[in-house]
């Protein structure tokens, strides 16, 4: 399971510039050319790992931080006035889940619907925000 929080932020520092049509073509043809640039990565650049509690082993918090604030069909973006938004995202990392899920039988002939139902609900940032300007 993972939340995320999107933030929008006032001036036009986040990804959303470059995903026009020809914004993404420019990026993928520049990506396709020099193997460089917005298009060699996937923007999940900034994290880390921390411990939910003393006495834990290993890190089984992951946070990370996207430059863009994205829906969760990872296609749209995150609602904003200024056009700009940011997104933290914190999950669980070492699931105690275990198990498999087989088919038992055949593939159907026509794929399935998918429906993500989300649940939102209003988070309030731990610590207080930057005060730099970027963010609402």
């Amino acid at each position: 399971m993972e939340v995320y929080q999107s933030y929008e932020v006032l001036k036009p520092v986040s990804l959303a510039s470059h995903l026009s049509l020809a914004g993404k073509g420019s990026l993928g043809a520049h990506w396709l050319v020099t193997k460089e640039g917005l298009g060699a990565t996937n923007h999940f650049e900034v994290g880390g790992f921390v411990r939910s509690r003393p006495g834990v082993e290993a890190p089984d918090i992951q946070l990370h931080f996207l430059p863009i604030g994205m829906s969760y069909d990872g296609v749209t973006l995150a609602p904003s006035s200024t056009g700009h938004s940011m997104q933290a995202h914190v999950g669980y990392n070492k699931s105690p889940s275990r198990g498999y899920v087989r088919r038992r039988t055949p593939p159907p002939p026509h794929p399935h619907k998918k429906n993500r139902r989300i649940v939102s609900a209003k988070v309030r940032p731990a610590s207080p925000l930057p005060s730099d300007g970027l963010a609402a």
